[in-house]
């Protein structure tokens, strides 16, 4: 009797592992994730990955590979805070990495960055939440996980954020503008202008469609989290110019290409432990 219940719960644990191959060999690697928005913002990544693997749990799908000798999972997470938000918990989920990096492209809101410039989200604010937030009693706010109130702001203050803003002090290509800041999540684009002058006024920098969303997942899930992205439109400068609200091809490439260009070369410049 012992026997054939032996061999049964092997036969049943063996059926597991071929069931979901994943499993087995996903939970054992310690992992940095990529996440981007676009699938034109994982292209640099996708070039960069070394020994590539497409692995598909429950309909997300993941690139795993090597940046160097670095574990590297990359996922696209699609436009927006919700899809944002979703695909992080998934990536936390199914990988549990040890850093998860968003990084791709956003409207420039201070006057002193221009297209092409990066900038490290030491402040991740979120617009609608905090005009939300002055309609609703505190009670409605409080998150079931932390049993705290939801916040307004994020401040990432983790070893990964230092250890980017030492790498960027460092970063040899001086034409680019590297600076730490605070970056706005929005779910409207284009942003109106009253927004922008807003924003300006609290010292946002920046203002994109995801940070916030996978930075408070990050957060509640208590996995480090560091936001990059590069400048690739500067909404009120071109109001002022062009009076509509244009994104250039040519400026939003050439802001994918240095955001990630400076994300893969600060992971081959850690160490691998």
């Amino acid at each position: 009797m012992k026997k054939n219940t032996l061999i049964f719960a092997l036969t049943i644990g063996v059926s597991l592992i071929i069931s979901f191959p994943s499993f087995a060999k996903v939970s054992s690697k310690h992992y940095w994730a990529i996440l981007t928005a676009l699938s034109t913002e994982a292209q640099p990544f996708q070039k960069a990955i070394k020994n590539k693997r497409t692995i598909t749990i429950n309909r997300v799908h993941y690139t795993t590979g090597n940046i160097d000798k670095r574990n590297i999972v990359l996922a696209i997470t699609g436009i927006g805070k919700v899809n944002a938000a979703a695909i992080t918990t998934s990536l936390i989920k199914d990988f549990h990495p040890q850093l998860i990096l968003l990084a791709g492209v956003a409207g420039g809101v201070s006057n002193n960055l221009n297209v092409g410039d990066i900038i490290i989200g030491r402040k991740l604010y979120s617009v609608e939440h905090s005009s939300a937030t002055q309609r609703l009693h505190v009670k409605d706010q409080v998150n079931l996980i932390t049993h705290k109130v939801n916040p307004i702001v994020i401040t990432t203050n983790n070893y990964f954020i230092r250890s980017l803003e030492e790498y960027a002090l460092s970063h040899t290509k001086t034409r680019i503008k590297i600076i730490s800041g605070t970056i706005a999540t929005t779910d409207v684009f284009p942003p109106t202008r009253n927004t922008l002058i807003a924003l300006q006024q609290k010292n946002i920098n920046a203002i994109e469609m995801e940070g916030f969303a996978v930075a408070q997942v990050g957060l509640l899930f208590q996995t480090p989290t560091v936001v990059v992205k590069a400048i690739s439109d500067a909404p009120l400068k071109q109001e002022l110019k062009q009076k509509r609200y244009i994104v250039r091809e040519k400026d939003k490439l050439r802001a994918e290409q240095n955001v990630a260009e400076f994300v893969i070369d600060f992971i081959r410049s850690r160490d691998v432990r």
